[in-house]
């Protein structure tokens, strides 16, 4: 039997069992005409005109014409029919009358082996007509779909994916086909000779001898040409095992004599490599060799299109000794340079020392920890080629051009260690990581080199696949994965479910019974690391342990909040085991190496199942029995998860900064600019204020949080349009203005040329009097960046930036007043910008008169609700809600005193927030300060664009007037652009004006929508994990299938849950 028999066979049995469902007409798509011709022969269940099955295009024209239309519906009246995709398009667009005869129930089978994608126009024939060119395309006589309807039908394929086993030694794949004959079904030829070199029977046609059919192709096309061959066996009465061959073989004469074990003896002190236990495609595990996948990338290092690795494997595994040997090989082959992306200073300064030492390693290392000095030397050393493996932080990457880093070396290998930031830091708080990608792109146009992604955890597959994602974000190519396994049978995890069915427990009975829990560990000398979502639960847990005087001395804490030298005290006093216990939060993690770790006690459990695997996974890497330990209430995953939703901008705030950016193109383009492409700057100051949180003032926070949000805005203009259409070109200091008087200001130009007048002397009102306050002298300008690459290079940049605003006398040796421009642009008429200031004070008034002494959160914004209905011309609400909370409330802390402006103060936690109303007389101060700001910045006469200087300190008159045009900002009333003081300026490409513009007047961030989905999904997960009643074999079974991306999401319970906060629009 050959193909086309074993084709017509398989197609004819599908129609057999499609009549039996009822199906009234079958449409073959993508048959060639021997197959139909064939099918013809078999006597079908469903009838197949013969001019169909010979494909030909004159009889489908001729069918429907007006003449034949009633020879055609008789003949297919009441028939079980078959038909070609061709033939049905032509009746579905040309022929409409004729779709009713064709039954209720039409489904369509699809050759998916080497599909038939055209058909041929005769050349007696003329070329189509209009209404067949909605259809079809034609390129010269050669007919494809434009169009096909058949597109829309239930589809049966022709072929199944074939059952594949993996195999991933190569060594393991010999053994199993020594002395049977095999068919090489594979495009690469260097694959089916290195076989036949091993001695295995590789026979050349089809024949029932055949024991396995063997591949290296691992594309989902060339499944299904497997399963064709493997069901042309099967009609021939032989059924043969397919073996896919996922591993590495070596295949490059230049690499193939390099003894590595040489290597892992000479610099490691090591006499075998690692064997992982490791997942095939399919599922099932294996082993491979880390020799392998080091000469995997040695080999890729000389391709000239190289492929990628992505190995997946637990802290402690090796992974970093595998980029390390490969940077010690390519060292001495072509002296080409190893480039390691780490995420901490500790982390690379420990790995880089510990090469030096004990292996003699030539390795650096550039973060921002090093002086100007430092960094030079470091850097001319690996220019002049004695530096084999360079170690850098994102943000050294990122901010730098490569040439500057590294000259003209070649670049043998780039490694990015803990993989899963670039996707998770990269959309929170270090977007540098999210940009590592775009400059691997650009890096690669010039040079090719393979990319290595190293990570302990990730998800390899389904619909939450991390592995795909962050491949993506990195631009690699066609990256072979890795996936070692993931269970640690070591560790043993024990949840308890602490609350009954009616039972509630609060948050301070939850720390209760954590205290009382951890002090029974720390009595019994256990070494644990106890882990909470939130720094002032760390605390809180903290000082009631330091209560019991027998344990006070054995506990430490670790958290964002601690400082540096705490932080080395406490991790140094747990290392050596004076600490007994560390209660800490995810900052106790990457970077920590202690290997007796005895249990992990977690007080809330993370929201993300897969940040649950990473913190469990720090106990008991010595091998000895650990164990992990919850005591489980329904609500403990609420707290990561409102951690993780307030970490994505909301949806008015992303639209409010895609404008600003339209705004400042469009005054690009006014300026004469009418190239499609324009440049921009936007300064952090524009938009950190949206993203404030109404508690602590934080810059740096508030700063990454707009580096961000203007991340999540380019990437997804980019999906949605598949090109870039914004981004960043780079983030600099650039200009700082001051006032100082003639004399000085005119020694200082002397002094410095990076100083130079700017504008006039400027007089502006004063808040409180009548009075007119005038500059000292005229505004000057410094360019701040020329002058520190001239002057203070000693220092950092943005400390000399620090210095300026603070401490100017010490830079300049002179009195200067600092100050911050303002470029104002009324968007409104003032009249009406006023009369919508007086709705929003007044509307303020009535909240306060309306809030009691005390109230909740949610009352609060109930009251914002019902009393914005009076104004319905105001903001949004979720504009007026943040305008409320942010700037007419405070922070409560003890030993603050009121600030002007305020109304309320906030006090408590995100769980159990609550509004405080000021006294009357403090909320009437509040009115007047706002009143008096609004005139003191505005009045009759004003043209619609105004520049303004405030103090680059916080003083009262700064921040309020701040505070004024940021609300107005919000309410779209003005448009205010700020530049100067310690903020940096964004250099952003607009690459099509014509899209921006268009996509910002109503623009939705559909990626944030995706990661919200992501995160409401990964708490469905995790609330399975946390409430079945499973042991632990079942639970280690879980986190299998969850990692390996096969567990089935459709038995997780609803993502919503009573105990669970909202988050929609939780801003504070």
């Amino acid at each position: 039997m050959n193909h086309t028999q074993a084709k017509a066979l398989r197609v004819l049995k599908i129609m057999q069992n499609l009549e039996s469902d009822g199906v009234d007409t079958v449409v073959l798509k993508g048959f060639d005409s021997d197959v139909l011709k064939e099918l013809q022969k078999s006597n079908p269940p469903f009838c197949l005109f013969e001019e169909d099955s010979c494909l030909d295009f004159r009889w489908y024209r001729e069918s429907v014409r007006p003449e034949n239309l009633i020879n055609l519906m008789n003949s297919l009246q009441g028939k079980k029919v078959a038909m070609t995709n061709w033939f049905y398009a032509v009746i579905y667009s040309l022929a409409r009358i004729l779709r009713r005869v064709l039954g209720k129930k039409i489904v369509a089978i699809y050759c998916n082996a080497e599909p038939n994608d055209h058909i041929y126009l005769p050349s007696s024939e003329t070329v189509l007509d209009d209404d067949e060119r909605e259809i079809f395309d034609c390129n010269k006589d050669r007919i494809t779909f434009h169009n096909d309807p058949s597109d829309s039908l239930e589809v049966f394929r022709l072929y199944d994916p074939p059952k594949i086993t993996d195999v991933l030694n190569f060594d393991t794949l010999i053994s199993t086909v020594s002395g049977k004959n095999v068919k090489v079904i594979d495009n690469n030829s260097k694959f089916e000779a290195l076989l036949k070199s091993k001695g295995l029977k590789v026979v050349a046609g089809f024949s029932n001898d055949i024991d396995y059919i063997i591949t290296s192709r691992n594309d989902s096309e060339y499944e299904f040409k497997l399963a064709e061959i493997a069901n042309l066996l099967e009609c021939s009465g032989k059924k043969v095992a397919i073996l896919r061959f996922s591993g590495y073989y070596s295949q490059s004469d230049k690499t193939s004599g390099i003894d590595l074990h040489e290597y892992l003896r000479n610099n490691f002190l090591y006499e075998i490599f690692i064997q992982y236990p490791v997942y095939t495609a399919e599922g099932s595990r294996t082993s491979i060799s880390q020799e392998v996948l080091i000469r995997y990338l040695i080999d890729q290092h000389f391709e000239e299109k190289p492929k990628d690795l992505f190995f997946i494997a637990s802290t402690g595994s090796g992974k970093s000794l595998i980029y390390q040997l490969v940077s010690s090989v390519l060292k001495d082959l072509d002296n080409s340079l190893t480039i390691v992306i780490s995420p901490l200073k500790a982390l690379m300064e420990d790995q880089v020392f510990g090469m030096r030492k004990y292996r003699g390693f030539r390795a650096e290392y550039v973060n921002s920890s090093l002086t100007y000095e430092e960094r030079t030397t470091i850097l001319q050393k690996v220019k002049d080629g004695e530096v084999d493996i360079l170690y850098l932080s994102p943000e050294t990457f990122i901010q730098h051009r490569i040439e500057n880093l590294i000259g003209s070396r070649k670049i043998g290998l780039f490694a990015v260690d803990e993989a899963h930031l670039v996707n998770t830091w990269g959309r929170t708080f270090r977007v540098d990581y999210g940009y590592i990608g775009d400059q691997l792109k650009v890096l690669r146009k010039k040079e090719q080199f393979p990319i290595l992604a190293t990570t302990a955890t990730a998800i390899f597959g389904g619909p939450l696949d991390t592995v795909a994602e962050i491949a993506g974000s990195l631009a690699m190519k066609n990256p072979w994965v890795v996936l070692t396994d993931v269970k640690r049978h070591n560790i043993e995890i024990k949840i308890e479910h602490l609350q009954a069915a009616g039972e509630k427990m609060n948050r301070l009975d939850k720390i209760e019974d954590t205290v009382q829990k951890v002090k029974e560990l720390v009595e019994r000398n256990v070494k644990t690391i106890v882990y909470c979502p939130f720094v002032n639960q760390a605390e809180d847990i903290k000082i009631r342990l330091e209560a019991f005087d027998s344990i006070r001395d054995k506990v430490g804490i670790y958290t964002g909040r601690t400082d540096d030298d705490d932080r080395k005290h406490n991790y140094h006093s747990f290392n050596k085991g004076d600490y007994r216990v560390i209660v800490a939060t995810k900052a106790f993690g990457m970077g920590i190496d202690i290997d007796d770790i005895e249990t992990v006690y977690h007080h809330c459990v993370p929201n993300i199942l897969m940040d649950y695997v990473q913190e469990i996974g720090r106990g008991g890497r010595n091998n000895e029995q650990a164990y992990a330990i919850t005591r489980y209430l329904g609500s403990d995953p609420g707290n990561g998860y409102l951690l993780s939703s307030l970490s994505i901008p909301q949806q008015w705030k992303l639209n409010h900064i895609i404008n600003h950016i339209a705004n400042q193109v469009r005054e690009a383009v006014d300026r004469n600019n009418r190239s499609n492409k324009v440049d921009v700057t936007v300064s952090l100051d524009d938009i950190k204020y949206l993203l404030f949180t109404g508690n602590k003032w934080d810059e740096d926070q508030l700063r990454n949080k707009a580096r961000v949000a203007l991340y999540l805005i380019q990437k997804d203009l980019e999906t949605r349009k598949n090109r870039p259409i914004i981004y960043r070109k780079g983030e600099n200091y650039q200009y700082m203005y001051f006032t100082a008087a003639e004399e000085i200001a005119k020694d200082l130009m002397e002094k410095f040329p990076e100083i130079r007048e700017y504008d006039k002397p400027y007089t502006r009102k004063s808040m409180y009097t009548d009075q007119e306050i005038r500059s000292e002298g005229s505004v000057y300008i410094v360019d701040v960046r020329n002058l520190w690459e001239k002057y203070f290079r000693e220092m950092n940049i943005s400390k000399l930036v620090w210095m300026i605003v603070n401490r100017p006398q010490e830079i300049f040796g002179a009195e200067i007043h600092p100050k911050i421009k303002a470029e104002v642009s009324l968007m409104k008429p003032l009249n009406a910008i006023k009369t919508a200031y007086d709705n929003l004070l007044l509307l303020v008034d009535q909240l306060a008169n309306k809030t009691p002494r005390q109230t909740s959160l949610e009352d609060f914004e109930a009251n914002i609700a019902n009393i914005l209905k009076n104004f319905p011309n105001l903001a949004r609400r979720e504009e007026m809600r943040a305008i409320i909370l942010n700037y007419f409330s405070e922070q409560l802390m003890k030993g603050v005193q009121t600030n002007p402006g305020y109304y309320f103060w906030k006090q408590g936690d995100a769980f159990n927030r609550r509004l405080v109303r000021k006294d009357e007389f403090v909320v009437m101060q509040s009115k007047r300060t706002w009143e008096l700001a609004f005139s003191s910045v505005f009045h009759d006469g004003l043209d619609n664009h105004l520049i303004l200087y405030f103090n680059a300190g916080n003083d009262e008159d700064t921040r309020v007037k701040k505070n004024l045009l940021n609300v107005l900002d919000i309410m779209n009333l003005v448009s205010t652009h700020f530049s100067g003081g310690d903020s940096t300026i964004m250099q952003i490409a607009c690459l099509d004006k014509t899209a921006l513009l268009r996509m910002a007047s109503n623009y939705s961030c559909e990626l944030t929508k995706r990661i919200k989905k992501r995160i409401d999904l990964e708490l469905r997960i995790a609330k399975a994990f946390y409430g079945a009643q499973i042991d632990n074999v079942e639970r280690w079974d879980f986190i299998e299938q969850y990692l390996c991306g096969q567990l089935d999401l459709s038995t997780l319970d609803s993502v919503r849950d009573p105990a669970l906060p909202k988050t929609d629009g939780l801003e504070s």
